[in-house]
């Protein structure tokens, strides 16, 4: 087949209508979260990427010209682009490309694990680039879900989803050549994936005997060395080219500037709630794995346990060696890419059950989907055990089942809250209860138990919105709810499931505030409203607008309506326009007015070099130099140390004079002016502040 013929099968009606939706999809998604530049550790990618270091304006502090060793070909590639003219441009491209890819590899991936093809199924997976529970960082690992800004941590995210489309079809070369793509990209993710794809192909295909595995291995590990050698090269003679160093503790480095990364123990309810989620999204796997044909079914299991095992070995790792070079794997951070892949197990798992007869049981995959908008495991483990019947699960995975609802019951005790993957403010919390109600008591309309199987589902969505609780009736009233919960959804048609709602609605009138009540009392009644008029809608209104593919439309419709409302109330893309507007502006005002390697003391903010061009003494962001400067250890710890003992603007012109530092740049928000200091000030605006030292 030629090209022209090719390109003429892509372009079909129904593939030019899947991107249309996918690119306004992932448009209103970047809308909703918001597009930040620069932000986080774009302090460090502009400056690589517009090679600060080697320019005459610099600047060429050692944090700079520590970048040289900073390895990733995917800022060469944005870099051969970009200019500073275009940057923002090409930024927020790069960005918009990239969700777009992740959301269409989820949905291929989705849609080869199933034999149905229907266009409809394409929805459910817009759906996830909304959720703002996946706006977050990863629970354990704390690494990108879907980031707020450009980075090579989440442009990479959709190289490993092609790489798994090529594994689970068994193209071990092609993934091959993702793993290095990968690895050029983020390099510990790219060995991660190596990993995995090196266990996939030894297992499925160890039938075929050693001579065909060996073979295999060197054909992939040869694609690998040669699509991969200049970044392989390049990391070689970065390590290679750190001068020898005085011993310090790299561990203790971790747990001083990236602990998230790292160290499980820093955030013990969402490891909890992780574990939890990984035993649940093993039951799907098994489940719904039913499903697909035996192949695919063990290569997504090889994924799914590969990853797992990475993961865990994280949580050890740090207590077990302190080399620098293996802790920076950080396998911890896989913990976003099982996420992702339990996410395209529900999709898959919709995907099936939709094709049947019976679409009742369609609700449950989509409820088990929006428990991904707050990250509640509970229900997680309730859509799926209430969406398979009671006989067909074994006594091996109902006591699993109930053991998980233990595990979060002994959580919700200890920590006195829902265990949950995500942390999110009251009002945050409340928004998400009202959209996983929404979809609660819309989708499993026509259910033969719709109240009583509505009405529990949402009583365990609300679980959240509780506050924390510590006393003893309190704790003596949740054991009873968790037990009822893990009974109910095992589905014994002799236990009303009324009995966890009501326990969970006196609670919530025992210790919560008037609002969390009455949004809890208001969604029980839809449910209600719904069984009336129900019936009534479908004498009046086409049975069409009944289907779940149009309930599916309307709910994504409401999604970009959201997106579009929140963009509208920020005033513009970023999260705070005029705090960016205003942060441009005073490092714009240093670049006119001080001379090129005029050096600046930040308080309260990162990132002020960026596109001022002037270096700064030390701030929290340059400690990221140490994972590939290990040299400049004892100037950073020194500096940092003092930068953490300012607390007011006296204590920041202290340091400036005891250190020579001619200009101070303030972050009014965080650190208030002092007046007594107002005959110094250079420049000011509504946020920040320039002070000459004097």
């Amino acid at each position: 087949m030629d090209v022209p013929v090719q390109l003429k099968s892509m372009l079909t009606r129904e593939n030019i209508l899947i991107f249309a939706v996918l690119l306004i999809a992932t448009v209103f998604s970047v809308a909703a979260q918001s597009f930040n530049f620069p932000f986080s550790n774009n302090a460090h990618h502009i400056p690589f990427v517009l090679d600060y270091a080697n320019s005459a304006e610099g600047p060429s502090d050692i944090y700079h010209q520590s970048l040289s060793r900073f390895i990733s070909a995917f800022w060469v590639l944005i870099g051969s682009v970009a200019t500073e003219k275009n940057i923002y441009a090409v930024f927020l491209a790069a960005h918009i490309f990239f969700r777009f890819l992740i959301l269409f590899m989820i949905w291929k991936i989705a849609r080869l694990l199933s034999d149905n093809k229907a266009l409809y199924t394409i929805l459910p997976v817009l759906f996830v680039a909304f959720f703002p529970g996946l706006f977050n960082n990863s629970p354990v690992g704390k690494s990108e879900i879907f980031a707020s800004y450009l980075t090579h941590s989440q442009a990479v995210i959709a190289v490993v989803l092609v790489g798994w489309f090529f594994l689970i079809k068994r193209q071990f070369l092609a993934a091959a050549i993702l793993t290095a793509i990968a690895f050029d990209f983020n390099a510990f993710v790219g060995i991660w994936l190596g990993v995995v794809a090196g266990c996939t192909m030894i297992y499925t295909n160890w039938h075929r005997g050693i001579a065909y595995l060996t073979l295999h291995a060197v054909k992939m590990l040869a694609i690998f060395l040669v699509v991969a050698s200049p970044v392989i090269i390049w990391l070689l003679h970065s390590v290679l080219s750190v001068p020898p160093v005085e011993d310090f503790d790299y561990r203790s480095y971790l747990a001083d500037f990236y602990p998230y990364h790292n160290y499980f123990v820093y955030h013990l309810q969402e490891t909890t709630a992780f574990l939890v989620f990984l035993g649940v999204g093993n039951l799907t796997l098994r489940w719904t794995g039913l499903e697909y044909n035996e192949s695919k079914g063990k290569t997504v299991s090889v994924i799914f346990i590969t990853y797992s095992a990475i993961f865990l070995v994280g949580m050890a790792l740090p207590y077990v060696t302190g080399n620098r070079l293996i802790l920076n794997l950080v396998p911890l951070r896989m913990d976003s890419y099982l996420i992702f892949l339990v996410t395209i197990l529900i999709l898959a798992w919709y995907t099936n059950v939709s094709s049947k007869e019976n679409k009742q049981d369609a609700a449950f995959p989509i409820i088990a989907l929006f428990c991904l908008v707050d990250g509640n495991v509970l229900l997680f483990i309730a859509a799926l055990f209430l969406g398979r019947k009671f006989e067909e699960k074994t006594v091996v995975e109902k006591s699993f089942g109930w053991l998980l609802v233990g595990i979060l019951m002994a959580s919700h005790i200890y920590f006195g809250q829902a265990t949950g993957l995500f942390s999110f403010s009251v009002n945050e919390q409340m928004m998400a209860f009202s959209l996983q109600a929404g979809v609660i008591a819309i989708f499993l309309m026509g259910h033969p138990r719709y109240l009583e199987v509505a009405i529990l589902c949402i009583s365990i969505a609300s679980l959240r919105l509780l506050p924390e609780v510590n006393t003893l009736p309190a704790m003596g009233v949740l054991i009873l709810t968790y037990g009822l919960i893990a009974l109910s959804v095992a589905k014994r048609k002799k236990l009303p499931l009324y009995a966890p709602a009501i326990l969970i609605f006196f609670l919530m009138v025992s210790y919560a505030g008037l609002t969390q009540i009455l949004l809890l009392t208001g969604a029980l009644m839809v449910p209600f409203i719904v069984q009336i008029g129900f019936p009534l809608a479908k004498k009046l209104l086409p049975s069409r607008l009944f289907d779940h593919s149009s309930m599916l439309i309307v709910v994504f419709l409401g999604l970009l309506m959201i997106a579009a409302l929140s963009a509208f109330s920020r005033g513009g893309i970023a999260k705070n326009p005029k705090d960016v507007e205003a942060f441009r502006e005073a490092q714009n005002w240093a670049r006119e007015n001080t001379a090129p390697h005029t050096l600046f003391l930040p308080i309260g903010n990162s990132g002020f070099s960026t596109f001022s061009r002037r270096p700064v003494w030390i701030e929290p962001t340059a400690g990221a130099m140490i994972m590939w400067a290990p040299e400049n250890y004892d100037l950073w710890s020194e500096r940092i140390t003092k930068l953490r003992e300012v607390s007011s603007v006296l204590d920041a012109v202290s340091l400036a004079r005891d250190e020579k530092i001619p200009y101070i740049f303030i972050n009014k928000s965080r650190t208030p002016m002092d007046p007594t200091l107002s005959h110094c000030v250079e420049f000011e605006n509504h946020q920040y502040v320039i002070l000459k030292t004097c």
